[in-house]
């Protein structure tokens, strides 16, 4: 469910993690029992997004249909 994750540059902004398939509540979940969570020593917001272009080596994984797909 968890297709790419990494650090800001630079790095003290924080990071990202891109998820699909998969809802809102169930990321919750997951991101609660994280364990850097759990110690206090980070926290998460949710963004929900619409795709409105992707490339096509992620339309699949992105289940994305040939209309937004854009090489």
């Amino acid at each position: 469910m968890f297709l790419v994750s990494g650090q800001a540059v630079p790095s003290v902004e924080g990071g990202a993690i891109v998820a699909c398939a998969v809802d809102r509540a169930a990321v919750e979940r997951i991101l609660a029992e994280d364990p850097f969570v759990v110690a206090g020593v980070a926290k998460y917001t949710v963004t929900t997004i619409e795709p409105g272009r992707v490339h096509p080596a992620l339309a699949g994984s992105l289940q994305v249909s040939g209309s937004r797909v854009r090489g």
